[in-house]
């Protein structure tokens, strides 16, 4: 099974995240364009991603952390949203 596909193969059971933390993630475009998209769901979602972000850089290497950090940098706004709806498992 692929990394990402492990990732989002199973429902993490953790809080939703605060009104606050959604506000702030709404500080970006794409955030307020993922928490309009999520509707009601956002702080779910939004815990999820957290969640198996986290997990993710658990997991990588120093190289693996680099080369993730580069892939984030020079993604599109409507790319990064794929990537995290993708990590969610919405879509």
């Amino acid at each position: 099974m692929g990394a990402l596909a492990e990732l989002v193969a199973v429902e993490l059971f953790v809080p939703d995240v605060s009104p606050a933390r959604i506000a702030r993630f709404q500080t970006t475009p794409e955030g307020r364009a993922l928490v309009a998209e999520w509707g009601s769901w956002a702080p779910y979602y939004l815990a999820q991603f957290a969640a198996r972000y986290e997990r993710l850089m658990d997991r990588l290497s120093d190289d693996g952390l680099d080369a993730l950090e580069r892939f984030i940098d020079n993604i599109t706004a409507e790319e990064f949203k794929v990537v995290v709806n993708r990590f969610v498992g919405f879509a």
